[in-house]
């Protein structure tokens, strides 16, 4: 599939139909098409004439996704096929990933704080030597 020439990821994404993209994001059909299909904040990818997500969109636009239930009997499922092994081993290396995402971000956000606060401490000494002054300043006079 030509990805517009961006460079492919080792990690290929679970893809959801979109029936089951908006089960996953907890809303209605007409809902996710009118504020996140055509505005361009999720992409959806054709293969032959049926539509897909990337699960990894949803869970960049909606964070934690809803369960989607159990399925009828006679709905086709996915259960212990090689698929879904390799599904389950995809989602696994996404959350993976995201957690190590996430822990970078709030080291960096820690460091950015702290730079913050030494900031605001140096602040305040300058200040505080500044008032000094000033009165060291009027007992001259």
């Amino acid at each position: 599939m030509d990805t517009g020439g961006q460079q492919k990821t080792n990690i290929q994404m679970a893809k959801v139909n979109i029936v089951e993209a908006v089960k996953l994001a907890g809303i209605s059909r007409s809902h996710f098409y009118e504020k996140y299909v055509n505005p361009g904040l999720i992409t959806i990818t054709a293969e032959g004439n049926k539509k897909f997500v990337d699960t990894s969109e949803l869970i960049r636009v909606f964070g934690e996704l809803k369960s989607v239930g159990v399925r009828n009997v006679n709905e086709k499922t996915l259960l212990d096929t090689p698929d879904t092994v390799k599904i389950s081993t995809e989602k696994d290396q996404i959350i993976e990933l995201l957690k190590s995402q996430l822990e970078a971000a709030q080291e960096s956000e820690n460091w950015l704080k702290e730079q913050l606060d030494e900031l605001r401490r140096q602040k305040n000494n300058l200040l505080e030597e500044e008032r000094a002054d000033k009165k060291k300043g009027w007992k001259l006079f």
